[in-house]
Order: structure tokens, then sequence, then C-alpha cells
């Protein structure tokens, strides 16, 4: 699951539900996403298209995050955990989001983003109501 955080419009993940995603309290505390089986082969392969997407080698987005290309490859062959931070950092080099990386959720582009903090900022249910409506009929809705 993952939600839009209120002040930013930045996506953040929330992976408390996910069966496939273990933390122990260690690694709770140091940030790190534990992910087991298909769901760490799943984020390496994302990490690795848009990656690749992007015209990038390993050792080209390693030296972008100041790491070794051979963590990179760990990453993508999904044979290490990804700190949140680095999660983080790693979807703002590839120009994505961390719930698409580690989900595979829609990403969210510069126009949609500008939309949700305009949303939000109107405040008032009433007037976020009529927004929504008018946003419907400008869409045929």
């Amino acid at each position: 699951m993952s939600m839009i955080s209120r002040g930013t419009g930045i996506t953040h993940a929330v992976y408390l539900e996910n069966p496939d995603i273990r933390f122990s309290d260690q690694n709770r505390k140091r940030g790190c996403f534990l992910m087991s089986g298909e769901n760490s082969k799943k984020v390496g392969e994302r990490i690795r298209q848009k990656r690749k997407a992007l015209g990038l080698s390993q050792e080209e987005l390693a030296e972008r995050m100041h790491v070794t290309a051979a963590l990179i490859s760990n990453y993508e062959n999904g044979k290490v955990d990804i700190k949140s931070s680095v999660m983080r950092e790693l979807a703002g080099i590839l120009g994505t989001t961390v719930a698409y990386l580690m989900d595979g959720d829609p990403e969210i582009d510069t126009d949609i983003r500008n939309l949700i903090k305009i949303y939000l900022t109107l405040g008032r249910p009433n007037v976020q109501k009529v927004a929504l409506e008018q946003m419907k009929i400008l869409n045929g809705i």
C-alpha cells in the first residue's frame, strides 16, 4: 500500500501488510526493506528496467550513488536488502517513485503531482468535492 504525503505530494511506501516483506527489529531501526523471494526479484527487475531506459550502465548508476557497481548488480538481482533511504535515492535518480520500484504502482508524472498538491491545498471538503466534480465534467464522466 502506498500513500501520498499531504505536505509534499511525494509518494511514500508503506509495506507493513505485505507478506513478502519482513522487518527484523534491527533492520526496522535501520530502515531496511527485507524482501523475500519473487518480490526482491521484481524490485531488481524494475530497477534494471528504469536504469536501462535512462541509458545508464550499472557503473554509471553506481557512480551517481557513490557505491560500487557490484552493489547495483546485487540490488538488481535481489541479493541484498535495500535501505529505505537508498530506495528513495534510487527512485530519485531513476526518475520514478519508491512505490513503483517496490510494488510496480503506476508512476505519477509532474502534472498529476501538481494536481494532487493543488487538490490537497483546497482544504475544505466541500471545495475539494466541487473540484473533483469539475474534473469529472472535464473528462466526460
